[in-house]
């Protein structure tokens, strides 16, 4: 019967950690294991939660299409005209990339498209960039306001308030 400290790790084995620049575990939470991996009912542990599973209220829904989470400020782009206000680590939401807009995707935490699907040229260059992206929003552009803190997985294709 496996140990309650190997089951945790295997279940939680599975979250997402491929955030670069904020610090992995930054929230704390108490969980009771089933007696299936082998914990009593009333056995609890604390774990640390990573900062992206706290304070998070999902706003939008889109297709993950490059893995990773990415916490930032939303910058609207427009065109590539769009480039001289654009700051690295914002997240670059747009109706759709185009390879105009390389550069700024280069210095993005993560990219938002209103549309687009696995073979777009954004779930293109954020995979080969290794940056979350989130594709077929529809509203995100709408929706989402320059300077709003926001939280995107890339991996589930989620658009959360940072708290």
């Amino acid at each position: 019967m496996p140990s309650p400290r190997g089951a945790l790790q295997q279940r939680f084995f599975l979250l997402p950690h491929l955030e670069h620049t904020r610090p992995a575990a930054v929230g704390r939470s108490t969980i009771k294991l089933p007696r299936n991996i082998g914990a009593g009912v009333d056995d609890s542990y604390e774990i640390f939660l990573p900062w992206y599973y706290t304070n998070m209220k999902k706003i939008l829904t889109g297709m993950g299409v490059s893995p990773g989470n990415a916490r930032g400020e939303v910058r609207i782009v427009r065109g590539a005209a769009d480039e001289a206000q654009f700051q690295a680590g914002e997240i670059l939401v747009t109706r759709i990339t185009d390879p105009t807009m390389v550069i700024m995707m280069n210095r993005a935490g993560a990219i938002v498209c209103d549309i687009g699907g696995m073979t777009s040229h954004p779930s293109i260059i954020a995979r080969e960039l290794g940056i979350p992206c989130v594709v077929n929003v529809k509203i995100a552009t709408t929706t989402l306001k320059d300077g709003q803190e926001v939280i995107v997985n890339g991996t589930t294709g989620e658009i959360s308030l940072a708290g």
